[in-house]
């Protein structure tokens, strides 16, 4: 006998499939922070996306492809844990430019994803970039350097900074740009 939960999710991917606007709204309404929390556990890697854009992006995604995307479901975990594993796989292939790639296959690797922090903006923005890079801290100076202009190992960056995880340095490395380019735009507007 199922349990409540599992016939939940049942009736709320019975209700989607079915097409109704009611069904697609139920499931949005149970499962849109779980496709939120996904897209945001990637966070940026391509400035060329907003993390509201690549949300939109993967709900298009699901909703394109969900016949397939719930087919491929066998019931072994939650439906919620399934959905944030795809749509988690669908955006780092997004953010990596890297479409055309089976998802099931992917392995992230930062020496990948790496290239120089010159390549995220548009050569006008150069001055601006460097401009907000001294307005950073001396560490996240030293971690800028290091990363894109010394092309350091995460490893040695991890021994660096006496941190214990590789999922740091990711992360240090998509606040950084985000911050830097919350910076440029400042120094762009105050210039105009």
């Amino acid at each position: 006998m199922e349990n409540g939960g599992k016939m939940r999710e049942r009736e709320i991917l019975e209700g989607l499939l079915s097409g109704n606007k009611e069904g697609i709204t139920t499931f949005l309404k149970e499962y849109g922070k779980i496709i939120r929390k996904a897209v945001n556990s990637v966070g940026i890697i391509d400035p060329a996306y907003t993390l509201e854009e690549l949300y939109w992006i993967a709900i298009e995604h699901f909703f394109q492809n969900k016949k397939e995307i719930i087919g491929k479901f066998e019931g072994k975990s939650r439906f919620s844990t399934y959905l944030y594993v795809v749509l988690f796989r669908f955006v780092l292939k997004v953010q990596n430019g890297r479409r055309n790639l089976d998802a099931t296959k992917l392995t992230f690797d930062i020496s990948e994803s790496i290239r120089k922090i010159e390549s995220l903006f548009r050569k006008e923005d150069k001055v601006a970039l460097l401009k907000a890079i001294s307005r950073l801290a001396s560490d996240d100076q030293i971690f800028i350097r290091m990363l894109y202009y010394e092309n350091r190992s995460t490893t040695e960056i991890m021994n660096h900074f006496s941190w214990h995880s590789k999922n740091t340095v990711y992360s240090k490395k998509n606040k950084l740009n985000a911050k830097l380019k919350k910076l440029i735009r400042r120094l762009q507007q105050t210039k105009q």
